[in-house]
């Protein structure tokens, strides 16, 4: 399948009308081909008026196509995208038109996906179709025509998909309305000069004045379908009509992976295996051998958009053209101050200065730095120590180690180097239980025996991640508070996990409508694109360090602030705010609470619990890792255990067939686990 995406110079040049020539031509030939538009404005307000429009020029649809396929936003006004959209109060999203395009694609030879006006129209508030377009990486063909200011706007468009990577297959140059030859003549030797410029097989199509759309002239297309031929840039569907994969190439990897490389959690003697992914678009992992995996993992819990989402694929374009890294030291730049003052207003009030860092595990340990360097600057040098609860996960690095659970948790074994922190017993109430001070108890005893030692109390609010996802009351949470208030000891809230809509809220601490003096964030800030995370404090944390000995906080990563991330993460946090993200996640969990409950009647499981975009099955004995990834790649899904525990994070976007096939998945795996 090849998408084809077809552009003009401006409106009324004539994109219509060669999108459906050539979907008509190119059936002629045996091809099945759909076309597709990016939006529609200035119509109806309805599908219909486009169907009409196609089945005029010969293009059948099934009834499947017509079913929001074949146009996925329409709108009255005559206007951009953006604009039109915005007239009607919604927003375009780029991942459901990419959606729509690959289920054309799987079905159709060719897929015609027809512009709205010119290319650098926008399409949302920060994507401009030729963002959008770029990031797919679609060949293109610019409709131009003899009007005046045309040689101009053509050579821009083609020279500006050019910069960005683009192939240009060619220019239909549209004849109607053209007065005088010399013109015509002259516009056309300019176009021909600017095409071989391109370096791209690329060819002129002229189009002839038509009086009758359903008589047209039947015209040679191949000057411009001579450049998709041989070209591995022109994206194909569906998996198995792919060359086939070099078999021996990737034995030899695999044996060099297995020899060489240490992945996270595994032996070097007996290291699990692996499976080599060679692409990844919207919830789908290609594998080397041609299958495809739909990812219930969201790439551990960061990749919230999916895979190869154009607007994350555009900013990280846009910004390594501009930038890609500077220093921070002594130095600022645009992508992270807006991701800042971004961060500022969308963390619960009073977060308001920023610390960049490289990594989840990193940000904690800069939140206890902090913590610690804030009792030091304001006389309290004794209270070096964290208080926590048990159950808990905070990361790899050595603060992080020492705050998570010392006995059942995977770092016990380091236990006498760490520091030693201070533990109270896991929070023993379940998210929707009904609240007894009882449970806050053993927390208070300690908070209340150590106060005059602890620079902080770190959790994670609501949602225990990797040490056993648990869920607990956000009464606890705020009971939590009120005490750290009390014994003035601050309060670091680990969102690496929950942060950006995991739990249903846009940061868990919302459950209880509390404001933690520190706040670490990670996972899904880039969308699963680049590692970037963020420490969060108060102006009362940030002026006690700042105002004690040395003055300056102690601590600076060489990519700290890194402007390609910043740029992605700044898109991705725009994304989510602008998508129906409540909607989708609340739904994630109905099905999810609805197709996981049956495990419940397996004597091998032991507990099913959702929150959110979290679905988790506990069983009762621990999980053969091997064995089950290898059941699931069978099934044609993704999912990583860890212990006791088979969990789904899957992207947001995913769609109720693809969340399906994880769940049963997972049913049919707690049904025979007793049998692994």
């Amino acid at each position: 399948m090849a998408v084809i995406f077809i552009t003009a110079i401006d409106t009324d040049v004539g994109k219509t009308v060669v999108t459906g020539l050539m979907a008509r031509a190119l059936a002629a030939q045996g091809n099945s081909v759909i076309t597709q538009k990016l939006a529609q404005t200035g119509c109806g307000g309805t599908s219909e008026d486009i169907i009409a429009h196609r089945a005029l020029m010969g293009i059948d649809l099934t009834e499947e196509d017509r079913d929001g396929l074949t146009c996925s936003y329409v709108f009255p006004h005559p206007a951009s995208p953006h604009l039109a959209a915005a007239m009607e109060e919604t927003v375009i999203e780029p991942e459901v038109i990419s959606a729509a395009t690959d289920r054309l694609a799987a079905r159709y030879d060719h897929v015609l996906l027809e512009g709205a006006g010119g290319i650098e129209v926008p399409l949302t508030e920060t994507l401009s179709t030729l963002d959008y377009v770029a990031a797919q990486g679609y060949p293109i063909i610019v409709v131009t025509s003899p009007r005046l200011g045309s040689i101009n706007h053509t050579i821009l468009t083609v020279r500006a998909a050019r910069a960005r990577g683009l192939k240009v297959l060619g220019i239909v140059y549209n004849s109607h309305g053209g007065n005088d030859p010399r013109i015509a003549e002259d516009s056309r030797c300019v176009f021909e000069r600017v095409l071989r410029e391109t370096g791209d097989r690329a060819g002129i199509v002229d189009l002839p004045p038509i009086e009758d759309l359903s008589q047209p002239p039947a015209l040679d297309w191949s000057p411009l379908l001579a450049g998709l031929e041989g070209d591995d840039s022109v994206r194909c569907q569906p998996a198995e009509q792919t060359a086939p994969p070099d078999d021996q190439t990737w034995t030899e990897r695999l044996e060099f992976d297995r020899q060489h490389i240490w992945h996270p959690y595994t032996s070097m003697r007996d290291p699990l295996p692996v499976y080599p992914v060679v692409s990844a678009h919207g919830v789908r992992l290609r594998l080397a051998d041609g299958r495809e995996v739909i990812d219930g993992m969201s790439s551990w819990w960061a990749a919230i958009h999916g895979y190869n989402h154009p607007v994350l694929n555009a900013a990280i374009d846009a910004q390594v053209a501009k930038l890609s890294h500077v220093m921070f030291g002594g130095l600022t730049h645009e992508p992270a101050v807006e991701l800042a003052r971004l961060l500022t207003e969308l963390t619960p009030s009073g977060l308001e200065k920023v610390f960049f860092c490289d990594s989840g595990s990193v940000s904690v340990e800069v939140a206890t730095k902090m913590a610690l360097q804030y009792q030091q600057a304001t006389g309290r040098p004794a209270r070096r120590r964290l208080l926590t609860v048990r159950g808990g996960y905070h990361g790899d690095t050595f603060a992080a180690m020492s705050v998570c659970d010392p006995v059942a948790g995977m770092h016990h074994l380091f236990q006498d180097v760490l520091p030693r922190q201070c533990f109270a017993e896991a929070p023993a109430c379940a998210f929707d239980a009904p609240w007894q001070e009882r449970y806050i108890e053993d927390f208070k005893r300690q908070i209340e025996s150590h106060h005059e030692e602890l620079a902080a109390v770190i959790l994670e609010p609501i949602v225990q991640g990797a040490g056993g996802m648990r869920f607990y009351s956000p009464h606890y949470l705020r009971r939590v508070r009120e005490l750290c208030d009390a014994f003035d000891v601050l309060l670091i809230a680990d969102e690496i996990a929950t942060g950006f809509g995991r739990s249903g809220r846009l940061f868990a601490c919302e459950h209880a409508d509390i404001t933690p003096d520190i706040i670490c964030l990670g996972k899904a800030l880039t969308g699963g694109t680049m590692t970037l995370a963020a420490v969060l404090t108060t102006a009362r944390v940030a002026d006690g360090i700042s105002g004690g000995s040395p003055g300056e906080f102690l601590h600076g990563p060489t990519f700290m602030g890194n402007p390609l991330a910043c740029a992605v993460a700044l898109a991705s946090i725009r994304l989510l705010c602008d998508s129906p993200w409540r909607e989708r996640v609340a739904g994630i969990e109905r099905q999810l609470q609805r197709e996981l409950e049956p495990c419940t009647a397996s004597e091998a499981v032991k507990d099913v619990r959702v929150l959110g975009a979290i679905g988790v099955v506990e069983l009762h004995e621990p999980v053969d890792v091997a064995a089950f990834q290898a059941f699931c790649v069978e099934r044609g899904v993704w999912i990583r255990p860890f212990g006791r525990l088979v969990y789904l994070m899957p992207p947001y976007i995913i769609d109720p067939k693809d969340l399906t096939a994880l769940t049963s998945a997972v049913l049919a795996y707690s049904s025979a686990s007793t049998a692994w």
